[in-house]
């Protein structure tokens, strides 16, 4: 099998502690069989929550394409980022939508 063709799984968490006001991006790529292909992740600074999801959605979506990885099941735990990203909802926000595109 190609390796480009091969489906992956990925967990993607952004997070922005309000508290210290750093937010985080972090993913991980795994294969159909649960094995750990590759993880990464950065401290984007002084960002919203949503912010932090978006860098890290994109972070992930560079990794990937940097390993010719082309079929990718994206997990999330932000709704409003899946409903955005899927089409349904608008993005409103200027930055975000910057990153949306």
């Amino acid at each position: 099998m190609n390796p480009s063709s091969t489906l992956y799984i990925s967990h993607v968490e952004g997070v922005s502690h309000f508290s210290q006001n750093l937010a985080l991006a972090t993913w991980a790529i795994f294969t159909a069989l649960h094995m750990l292909v590759l993880s990464n992740g950065t401290c984007i600074g002084y960002d919203t929550n949503n912010q932090a999801e978006y860098d890290a959605v994109i972070g992930l979506l560079l990794n990937a394409l940097s390993h010719r990885i082309l079929h990718l099941h994206v997990l999330l735990d932000s709704l409003l980022l899946f409903m955005q990203l899927n089409g349904v909802y608008h993005v409103h926000n200027q930055v975000l939508f910057r990153k949306y595109l």
